[in-house]
């Protein structure tokens, strides 16, 4: 699946600190620039792994934010895209996005 597919019309959940990074900044150009159409949702790190867990959107949190959690619906991709963005994607097993 492609990063443009993923996040097309879907909503990208983040805590402020991971949407004021430079990275982050640069990657979400460089995405609306060709064209993808997603929303962004700005939570707080207490509620992230529960609106993960309810659907509500994908994440770009690392593995190790997740490490002391334990529930199996939420699937961790080592390598999710064709390129390095030095970050991890977390879905749940069952949600609308397929997943390869």
């Amino acid at each position: 699946m492609s990063i443009e597919k993923m996040m097309n019309n879907e909503i990208l959940i983040q805590t402020k600190s991971s949407f004021e990074h430079c990275t982050m900044i640069e990657f979400l150009k460089e995405i609306k620039k060709i064209g993808v159409k997603f929303k962004t949702l700005t939570i707080n790190e207490l509620d992230l792994l529960h609106s993960l867990e309810n659907k509500t959107g994908y994440s770009f949190m690392t593995e190790e934010y997740f490490n002391n959690k334990s529930n199996p619906d939420l699937v961790f991709k080592k390598e999710p895209f064709n390129f390095f963005l030095n970050r991890r994607a977390y879905l749940l097993k069952e949600s609308n996005i397929e997943i390869y």
